[in-house]
């Protein structure tokens, strides 16, 4: 089921990093689900995403999960990291929230760590 992407992400020098990073560490996904994620992120990296742009809802919330997890690391926990990782955690983290929220109006549920 496709959804639209609901929410705005903007590119910045620690997102697009960040993002870039998602792609290297989501080789574990099972296919097709791999591909499309690949997909998604390669395209938000290009600029390519906006706030209506059907997205497939299994993307929405591996997304989501990155994005938590990113902000559990950089944001949550205190690693000693520069000012500028714990910025971008924490938006990381407003964006995950906004993502669920925008789930949440589908009646989809997403898991927190």
């Amino acid at each position: 089921m496709n959804i639209p992407f609901g929410i705005t992400f903007k590119r910045s020098k620690y997102n697009s990093s960040e993002v870039s990073e998602f792609i290297n560490c989501s080789t574990n996904l099972d296919e097709p689900l791999q591909t499309q994620y690949h997909q998604f992120l390669n395209d938000w990296l290009d600029g390519k995403i906006t706030k209506s742009t059907p997205i497939d809802v299994e993307v929405l919330e591996t997304f989501h999960s990155d994005l938590d997890n990113r902000c559990q690391i950089d944001y949550r926990e205190d690693h000693g990291q520069s000012v500028f990782y714990k910025r971008g955690g924490k938006r990381f983290g407003q964006a995950a929230i906004k993502l669920a929220n925008h789930l949440k109006s589908y009646d989809i549920e997403v898991k927190w760590l």
